[in-house]
């Protein structure tokens, strides 16, 4: 019969090939395996992981330099240097510094040279005629300058020289009697800038001092400003030019002719 010539399995697992059939011990075998791949799995990650480029450390301190730091480092209150961060933000923050500083100093206005103080001279009393000193060791050049002075509604005294000038000047009823002083320079005795030292060195005469000289040298001028005078004039001295120091030093002088 047909069943007894080809005998059927009785088992599911003599369907399956021989190279399938599970030893007692295959068990065994496939855990080991799970716990090879297991223990390899980090080597792996490990190797991966060497294989790319490294990535350097990031310190949150040294990463950035807030705005607090480069701000204080501009106004000069910290250096950057001694921060951790690389020198040549420090270098760029301090060109930044000094541009600042550059452009606050270009913006700048120039200093300018104090203005020297406004003389206060005594004057006259509106239309009240002044008196003029006249001190000039010279006859002619005296009788000169009396009758210019004249002619300019003046009266004048006439002193022959600095000592003389000086003795008249303190006997005088009021420190400032005399309206203005014309001063001769070359005279004898006393000369015109020894008594402008003493006239200028007095605190209760402030009476304008006009130097009148041949010399035209810019030594000599410079003589002049240094001892205090107030006007400078070659001489002759012409009325027009007369006319001219009144109206500058004698507030109140009304000018005629």
């Amino acid at each position: 019969s047909l069943s007894s010539a080809v005998p059927l399995p009785t088992t599911r697992s003599s369907l399956l090939p021989s190279t399938f059939s599970m030893a007692p011990d295959d068990t065994g075998g496939l855990g080991n395996m799970q716990q090879q791949h297991q223990q390899q799995e980090p080597r792996r990650k490990r190797a991966r992981t060497s294989s790319q480029p490294p990535v350097a450390a990031v310190d949150p301190q040294n990463s950035i330099l807030s705005d607090n730091v480069i701000g204080a480092a501009m106004s000069g209150n910290v250096s950057l240097y001694g921060h951790p961060k690389s020198a040549s933000i420090a270098i760029a923050a301090s060109s930044a510094a000094s541009a600042v500083n550059a452009l606050s100093v270009a913006t700048k206005p120039p200093a300018t040279k104090p203005s020297p103080p406004t003389r206060q001279y005594p004057g006259v009393m509106p239309g009240a005629r002044p008196l003029v000193l006249v001190v000039e060791d010279t006859d002619v050049s005296a009788s000169l300058l009396c009758m210019h002075l004249r002619k300019l509604n003046c009266t004048s005294h006439r002193a022959e020289n600095g000592e003389v000038a000086i003795e008249m000047l303190r006997s005088a009823p009021a420190p400032n009697m005399y309206s203005l002083i014309l001063m001769d320079l070359r005279m004898p005795v006393m000369d015109g800038f020894e008594a402008t030292k003493i006239i200028k060195g007095s605190n209760a005469c402030n009476i304008p001092v006009v130097a009148l000289t041949g010399e035209t040298s810019e030594e000599n001028r410079q003589r002049c400003n240094d001892i205090g005078f107030d006007d400078y004039k070659t001489k002759p001295l012409k009325r027009p030019q007369l006319k001219e120091l009144l109206n500058k030093l004698v507030p109140g002088y009304v000018s005629v002719g």
